[in-house]
């Protein structure tokens, strides 16, 4: 675990190497980080306006894994993570069974939080520019949220 005064002084590219414990068991191998952070670097590649993609763990507001261009403190990070928790938490517009995404527009930037429909405690926090095009990549954000999640709703995919 990274901590203090070690996360300054690691490069940023290591950052998205290392997760913490999850509550749900979710420790993954240090390949399994590699491929998250893959994931959400291919996130951000696609979509340039989008500067921070952290996959979280809402139950307990913790960033697990960021895409390796983020030299955002960890503080900064899980203060994020409990920005889309506590935006999960507010009554919904729409029905709650269908409601996933919120968007919080905040001067320059885009605040985008996606929530898994069916792992609800899995989440990507994403810090854009004004810019971004929205419809476009909350459908990519949210194939990658359930490419990382995948179904884990008990039921094996049959096959």
């Amino acid at each position: 675990m990274i901590t203090g005064a070690d996360w300054f002084s690691r490069p940023p590219f290591l950052h998205s190497m290392y997760a913490l414990a999850r509550p749900d068991g979710f420790n993954g191998t240090f390949g399994e980080r590699i491929m998250v952070a893959q994931v959400l670097d291919g996130l951000t590649t696609r979509h340039g306006a989008c500067r921070i993609v952290a996959y979280a763990d809402l139950s307990s507001n913790l960033v697990l894994v960021t895409n390796s261009g983020v030299k955002a403190p960890r503080e900064a990070l899980d203060a994020l993570c409990g920005q889309a928790a506590d935006a999960f938490a507010k009554p919904p517009i729409a029905s709650p069974e269908s409601c996933d995404v919120a968007i919080i527009a905040h001067g320059a930037e885009t605040l985008i939080y996606l929530r898994h429909p069916v792992v609800q405690t899995d989440a990507l926090c994403c810090v854009c520019g004004a810019g971004i095009d929205l419809p476009s990549f909350v459908q990519d954000a949210r194939d990658c949220l359930g490419e990382l999640t995948g179904p884990r709703d008990g039921a094996e995919a049959a096959g």
